[in-house]
């Protein structure tokens, strides 16, 4: 069971003024496909470089949590320490309590909030998370600052994004990659940062962190589970709602076509040959600590 965390107990900030997150269309959408390709992920497959780096006892913060899947794994390591997931979007942070409810993690709470103005005072926090989080806004650095003033003397951030100049599916059709491209496109149009990931080191010495240890991994889909999944997280976002809505009033394509693209993407998924890969870039940073 969660409970939620009133925004009047940190009512000492207030948050510099900032075009909201709410602004930034999260152009995967919220569709059913979208929640069961998300809530796969875990902490052992996306926060493996975080992990190291915890102890039992410390309070976390986990800025753009989505359906919860990785912050009540985080939650298992830091506890009995203080955790919150926060997400703009009202469903995820109820996915998220159904899950931690469903998991009986009880020391979590979930709370829509903004991560251009995080409703906490400075010092909260010994370590704040984010995975897949800075890759949606249109100012990473602003957002990393944030996390700065939250984060307690000795706190340490751990962040994850995907660097797309460098996904790739496999064998290359036209219908396919048209639709990653589109997918970029759109992204960007709604305020994301597709190629920010390979700047994280600079962006949070910036932000004021002062060590910070990069690394990168890869994550491919070459089952046919995986790449079947992949389809449908693919087609999903090219039949939200907001996405065409994009697409169309941008000119690049129109809805049939995008149906078109749907069904080739869904045979690529069905290939015994079928290949996905993308690079991720993490990092971890730490305030007021050299080594």
């Amino acid at each position: 069971m969660t409970g939620d965390r009133s925004n009047s107990q940190d009512s000492s900030y207030s948050g510099d003024q900032h075009s909201s997150l709410a602004k930034e269309r999260y152009d995967p959408g919220y569709s059913e496909d979208v929640h069961q390709w998300m809530v796969q992920r875990r902490a052992a497959s996306h926060a493996s470089f975080f992990l190291p780096h915890l102890q039992a006892g410390m309070s976390l913060l986990d800025a753009g949590c989505g359906p919860g899947s990785i912050t009540l794994d985080l939650a298992e390591v830091v506890s009995p320490g203080r955790v919150v997931g926060i997400d703009i979007e009202p469903l995820q942070i109820e996915r998220a309590k159904a899950l931690a409810a469903e998991r009986k993690v009880s020391h979590t709470q979930f709370l829509v909030g903004d991560v251009y103005q995080l409703p906490f005072a400075d010092a909260s926090f010994d370590a704040v998370f984010a995975h897949a989080t800075l890759y949606h806004v249109r100012d990473p650095l602003c957002v990393l600052r944030e996390f700065h003033r939250v984060l307690k003397p000795g706190g340490l951030a751990g962040i994850r994004d995907t660097d797309y100049s460098l996904w790739f599916f496999e064998p290359v059709l036209s219908g396919v990659e048209e639709a990653r491209r589109l997918a970029l496109l759109v992204a960007a149009s709604n305020g994301a940062s597709p190629t920010y990931a390979r700047q994280q080191r600079h962006l949070l010495l910036e932000a004021g962190f002062t060590r910070v240890e990069a690394s990168a991994s890869c994550v491919s889909n070459g089952t046919l589970e995986r790449t079947r999944a992949s389809a449908r997280a693919l087609m999903a976002r090219l039949r939200s709602p907001s996405f065409q809505e994009t697409v169309v009033q941008q000119g690049w394509s129109d809805a049939a076509t995008l149906e078109t693209l749907c069904a080739e993407i869904q045979a690529w998924g069905e290939r015994p040959d079928a290949f996905e890969g993308l690079v991720w870039r993490e990092a971890v940073a730490w305030v007021g600590t050299t080594r």
